[in-house]
């Protein structure tokens, strides 16, 4: 069962020195939140996942910082999925199967494909906005060619940083 992983850049700076928004920087919650949410996304990479990313700087940083617990991966920039529509990712993701395919990118683009893979069976988890940093993984029965069409895929996860950043929070207190 092929998996894609939709994983939206952490909070950017709208106050940085950027001179163009594809150069937006993270801001310090997005460097707080991009590790959290690549250490919870451990659990469902796969040794033949290739991680697509947005080559603007924001994504590139969430990259960064959220791969530092995977094990070594492929990973290929995409200068399609900056701005991208929802079928100009899905066009990204179907290049690179039949591996296991994460997206770093950006919204509107991967909202609306989040909704759209799951149309026909929308999660309660859907149902939140799908906010900077919020991941959803999908699994898909069937053929390749298939695969991210419209209400093709199942919903396996789908969680927000603030979530998992107080989960880590109430970890850390019990702990010390």
């Amino acid at each position: 069962m092929p998996r894609v992983i939709l994983f939206r850049h952490a909070k950017s700076d709208w106050f940085s020195d950027a001179q163009t928004d594809f150069d937006r920087p993270l801001n310090s919650r997005g460097v707080k939140a991009a590790p959290v949410m690549g250490k919870y996304l451990k659990k469902w990479i796969t040794s033949d996942m290739q991680v697509i990313c947005s080559p603007a700087a924001r994504t590139v940083q969430t990259l960064q910082l959220a791969s530092t617990e995977w094990p070594q991966l492929n990973h290929h920039f995409a200068a399609s999925l900056y701005e991208a529509t929802e079928v100009n990712i899905t066009n990204t993701i179907k290049s690179y199967m039949p591996s296991d395919v994460m997206v770093i990118g950006h919204n509107p683009g991967l909202e609306c494909l989040a909704y759209s893979l799951c149309t026909s069976h929308i999660s309660h988890f859907m149902q939140k906005r799908f906010v900077t940093a919020a991941i959803a993984v999908f699994s898909f029965d069937g053929r390749f060619e298939d695969v991210v069409e419209k209400g093709s895929a199942e919903l396996l996860d789908f969680k927000h940083p603030k979530e998992m950043l107080t989960q880590s929070a109430n970890f850390s207190a019990v702990n010390e």
